[in-house]
């Protein structure tokens, strides 16, 4: 995930299970697994709080483009957690809330 200082977001998350596809091209079946192990968008983000929105202007999963994705943040020295809002899941439709932390490599203060 990154964020400039000019208020641009994009996020590039894949699941650590991700699968590898077993050959070109793609197989219906492993692009299943590619899509459900993938989330990545970009747009412009604000920040009012501990709340981030970010504005979707371009995503794979063009349900989230044109909408805010809202995001709690704690941060702090060592780490940024960012926690999302309730909402249905993508993959089984449950209801959940995902959380996301990055740990401060010791090696890079």
């Amino acid at each position: 995930m990154t964020y400039t200082e000019d208020g641009y977001v994009h996020a590039i998350l894949v699941s650590s299970d991700w699968p590898k596809p077993t050959g070109m091209p793609i197989a219906d079946g492993d692009k299943v697994g590619l899509f459900d192990g993938l989330i990545c968008y970009s747009g412009t983000y604000r920040v009012e709080r501990n709340t981030v929105f970010h504005t979707v202007e371009l995503s794979w999963n063009e349900l989230w483009t044109g909408h805010d994705q809202i995001r709690y943040f704690e941060m702090d020295v060592e780490r940024l957690r960012i926690t999302t809002a309730p909402a249905a899941d993508l993959i089984d439709g449950e209801v959940s809330t995902y959380i996301v932390e990055w740990i401060r490599d010791s090696n890079t203060a």
